[in-house]
């Protein structure tokens, strides 16, 4: 009898055992998939944060060129302003030239040299009107190729 209760035990034991030995395996698992998850998502983390940044940082150059655009058109309307007034005041002159040229047909050749000088200025002012309305086209392009809300978009 007392043979027969020490198989027992010892079985039992043996059963504890095995079993505490599985549930260890079982514990060392968990622990493995819950580091891997762990380290996962903390890679992800990082690489998160990275984007983040790099979106920041693109965001803000964008913003900054931007700023810079509009400041470029702004100033290079001022400049095509300006250069219409300048073009405004040339053609009152021209036209003050034409009519005394009408009234005095004998200072003809000099008054025909006045004439010539400020068309040739005009001309330069013309094309840089175009000039400039080409860089403003350009910025507004850029503006909106940025995403700005620019009126002209």
């Amino acid at each position: 009898k007392s043979q027969n209760h020490w198989e027992k035990e010892s079985l039992i034991l043996l059963k504890k055992q095995q079993e505490y030995h599985e549930a260890a395996i079982e514990k060392e698992r968990s622990r493995k998939k819950y580091l891997a998850a762990y380290q996962n998502s903390t890679v992800r983390h990082r690489i998160l944060m990275n984007q983040a940044e790099d979106m920041q940082s693109n965001a803000s150059r964008c913003e900054e060129r931007r700023r810079g655009i509009r400041l470029t058109v702004t100033t290079l309307r001022r400049e095509k302003e300006h250069v219409e007034s300048q073009m405004a005041v040339l053609q009152k002159e021209l036209d003050l030239i034409n009519t005394h040229l009408e009234e005095q047909a004998g200072k003809e050749s000099e008054l025909d040299r006045d004439v010539e000088r400020l068309e040739e200025e005009m001309a330069v002012v013309r094309a840089t009107i175009g000039q400039l309305e080409t860089e403003m086209e350009t910025k507004r392009a850029l503006i909106c190729a940025c995403g700005a809300d620019f009126e002209s978009c």
